[in-house]
Formats: C-alpha cells, sequence, structure tokens
C-alpha cells in the first residue's frame, strides 16, 4: 500500500490504466488525495488500511425512459464522477463524511435504519438496509465522499453513489463469496439490476424489496456506471438487463455538456414528476393485461405481441381510469418511436461512422421529449436547439428531466469555439440561471471501479 503523499497519484495511474484521460484523471488524484487525509486525520484510520472507489457520472445518449419499459438505452460514462475512499471496520459502527460539506455522519448497521428522503444520507443508508436485509450481518467501515460531479444535473450522482455503496460492503464483508450472491446475482448484468431494484425498492428474484428511496426508475443508471467503458457507447436492453452493441466513438469528437442550472431533483415535489412517465406505463400494462388476459410486464412486451395493431385501439376507446388517455397515448408513441425507431437507426449510423445523419436522427429524439415525454423545461430545450445552430454534430437533454443538463457531441477542433458561443447563447437566453449553470469537456470514460 502506497504512502499517503502517493494514494491519490495511484489511484490516477489506474485511473489512466482504464483509458481516462491524464487531465481528468489528475484531477481525481487530488480528490482522493483530499479524502484519504481526512480518513488518516480525521478518522484517525491508518493509510494502509484505506481502498479507493471511482464512480462516473453516466451519459445517456439516448433511452429516454425506456428501460424499466424493457426498452433500449445507449449509454456512456464521463470522466466526472465521485471519489469515495473507505476503511473496514471490524463493528456495525458506520462512519461518513463528505469534503465538500466539512461533515461526518454516523449511524449502526441494525434492522432499524430509517432513511430520510431529502437528505444527502438517503442513498448511503438505503443500499446498507437492503444489502443488509437480504445479505445478513454486515460489519461496518469508515467512508469518505469527494466529488467533481454536478449534482441534481441529470447525470445520476445518486445512482453512483448507490453503486458506490455496493463497492464499498463488498470489499469490507466479500458479499460476492457469500452462497446467496452465487444463488441470486450471476453476472455484473445481474449486479447492476439489483443495484437499480436498491433504489427502487423492488424485489430481485428472491432478494425482498423495501421503500428504496422513493423514485420508481429503472437500472439504466447502475448498468452505466458499473458497466461502461472508455471510449464506448454501449446499448443495453433492460427488464432483464441484456447486452445488445458496443460502438467506439470516433477519437475526433468529445463531448461538451451543459449544466442548465435547473436542478433536476428526484425529492420533495420533484418526485412525482419524475415518477409520472413510470407511472403512466404501469397503467398502460395494466390497461392491456386486462383488455386481453395477458400477464405482460413490460410495454416492450406489448408492443412485441402479434395482436398489438389490432388491439391498441381499441386499449384507447375502451379505458375509464384516471389518467389522462392523451397522455397515456403520447406515452406509448413516445416509447414506440424511442425505442424502435431512433435508437436502432442510431446505431447502424454510428456503426457505419457516418455521423452527419446522426444529428437529425437525435433531433427527433429530444423533440420526442418535448411533445410526447413531456419532462422538458423550456432551459433544457434552449440548450440543445443552440448547441445545433452553433454547430454541435448533435446534442440531447438526458436523465430523467424536468431540468438537468444536454450533451453536445462536437469535433475537438471546434470544441473551444463552440463552448465559448453556446455559453454567450445561453446567458443571453437567461442571464439569472446561467449564473448557476456550468459547462464541461468530457470524453467517456471508465465505469466504476476499485481504483486502489
Amino acid at each position: 500500500m502506497p504512502c499517503s503523499s502517493k494514494f491519490g497519484a495511484t489511484c490516477a495511474e489506474n485511473l489512466i490504466a482504464s483509458g481516462m484521460s491524464e487531465c481528468e484523471a489528475h484531477n481525481k488524484e487530488r480528490l482522493f488525495d483530499q479524502c484519504s487525509a481526512w480518513l488518516v486525520d480525521k478518522m484517525g484510520r491508518p493509510i494502509e488500511e484505506a481502498m479507493g472507489f471511482w464512480l462516473p457520472g453516466r451519459l445517456e445518449f439516448l433511452g429516454k425512459h425506456t428501460d424499466y419499459c424493457g426498452g433500449r438505452s445507449m449509454l456512456g460514462a464521463i470522466e466526472r464522477g465521485i471519489c469515495m475512499v473507505a476503511a473496514a471496520r471490524k463493528d456495525h459502527c458506520v462512519r461518513v463524511a463528505r469534503i465538500d460539506r466539512g461533515e461526518e455522519r454516523t449511524f449502526e448497521i441494525k434492522g432499524e435504519i430509517e432513511p430520510r428522503q431529502g437528505d444527502w444520507m438517503n442513498y448511503l443508508m438505503t443500499a446498507v438496509k437492503r444489502v443488509h436485509q437480504n445479505f445478513g450481518s454486515l460489519h461496518g467501515f469508515d467512508l469518505i465522499i469527494g466529488s467533481d460531479l454536478p449534482m441534481a444535473a441529470g447525470m445520476s450522482s445518486s445512482s453512483a453513489v448507490i453503486v458506490g455503496m455496493w463497492l464499498v460492503m463488498d470489499a469490507a464483508n466479500g458479499l460476492k463469496k457469500r452462497s446467496i450472491y452465487r444463488e441470486q446475482i450471476s453476472d455484473e448484468l445481474s449486479l447492476a439490476e439489483y443495484l437499480g431494484c436498491i433504489e427502487n425498492g423492488t424485489d430481485f428474484r428472491e432478494l425482498e424489496g423495501n421503500r428504496g428511496v422513493g423514485t420508481l426508475g429503472g437500472s439504466q443508471d447502475h448498468t452505466a456506471i458499473l458497466l461502461s467503458d472508455a471510449g464506448k457507447l454501449k446499448t443495453f436492453g433492460f427488464s432483464p438487463i441484456r447486452f445488445e452493441q458496443m460502438i467506439e466513438i470516433d477519437k475526433k469528437y468529445a463531448f461538451i455538456i451543459g449544466v442548465s442550472g435547473v436542478d433536476a431533483h428526484k425529492t420533495g415535489a420533484a418526485m412525482a414528476d419524475y415518477n409520472k412517465a413510470a407511472m403512466l406505463a404501469k397503467e398502460l400494462v395494466e390497461m392491456w393485461n386486462n383488455q386481453t388476459g395477458s400477464h405482460a410486464k413490460t410495454l416492450t412486451e406489448i408492443v412485441r405481441s402479434d395482436s398489438f395493431d389490432m388491439t391498441i385501439n381499441n386499449l384507447f376507446i375502451e379505458y375509464s381510469g384516471e389518467l389522462d388517455c392523451k397522455e397515456l397515448k403520447n406515452r406509448l408513441a413516445h416509447f414506440i418511436r424511442e425505442n424502435d425507431q431512433i435508437i436502432p437507426a442510431v446505431m447502424k449510423e454510428l456503426k457505419s461512422n457516418h455521423y452527419d445523419v446522426v444529428g437529425d436522427l437525435i433531433d427527433q429524439s429530444q423533440n420526442s421529449a418535448e411533445k410526447l415525454l413531456g419532462n422538458q423545461v423550456m432551459h433544457t430545450i434552449e440548450l440543445a436547439k443552440s448547441a445545433r445552430n452553433l454547430g454541435a454534430v448533435a446534442a440531447s437533454a438526458f436523465g430523467a428531466g424536468f431540468g438537468g443538463s444536454v450533451w453536445a457531441l462536437v469535433e475537438k477542433r471546434d470544441r473551444d469555439r463552440l463552448m465559448k458561443a453556446w455559453k454567450k447563447a445561453y446567458k443571453d437566453f437567461d442571464m439569472a440561471t446561467s449564473e448557476r449553470a456550468c459547462f464541461f469537456e468530457t470524453l467517456l470514460g471508465p465505469g466504476a471501479m476499485r481504483a486502489i
């Protein structure tokens, strides 16, 4: 184990070996050093016991609200994220610190763990509670968290915490060596699905669920964070998770992320907006099953049904439920367009290196999110539109919606000009909100890993 002055450097070297750019890896070096210094100086743990973990933010290239519908998503990891430094304990105590807040919390791993929505410990405690419930007795750990990922910006910092907590608990307790893991979680794909179930609270096979964090999402975020590779976009299908295709992005391109400054919170009153798309999808499945007597679980099963074309119109004619029929029709139309039309077309064109036609296809995805899914705000609409007008190869909002961020795919030779112009255009659009916005370049980076 390296001495404390080399802890961050060793983490950075391992990130570079996994494909992260040197500049970004050295930014993480500073975060790892800050976290390890807290572990040694404030928690009194020897550096020899320290473990480092990297959890990237995720980039949803395409696949807006498709995963929990059994659909597909095109995903990658960005080069910003969360650094965790941990040391195992022999008791059942968990000590957690966030260097950005200068704050430390403590709790015991017991059946009475009660996470609170809206508190920054919610996701941490939810993960510990669920794993304790499913896997039995756990040793505690000391944990320090540092991040350069904008919060509530649509890049899944919350899901990154869930993935990171699993990695820490596994390292401290040998979870993958337990018989229940071998029986219930067969590979990394099923692990990503289980981590999604921790967040949404549902059962996974025989591993019983609980309340979760209060959101009704799927496992797209956890899959991207856990299974991404540097420089590549991967397409996965969901429910269950299945790998479909990998595409290496041409090295002459990079991404610029425009963080709108409108928080995409998934807590409090905003949770209802986030969960609405999931509730509409669930209602469509129940309508179908009531009409046909089938036992479909996802929209994908419905759309793939031999009787879909003959049955779908009657589904809405006879609907007498509480949700808005137009919103239900739009939700289904969005899913079909995004999942069955746009994503396959984009995969085909990227694989053929036809970047010149990809932008128009992704414009269709953005338009569908605005008009059919209804999860965009004027700021994300403006960011996507202005990026394209300024010359971006493609641009789209991503994540749960109702705020958050927009990605723009640009040629590296044009990135400085475009970023400067994009910032100015956004400032001209809304000066007050632009003061809370930020813009940064990123390549597609490596997925979650133990860095030391």
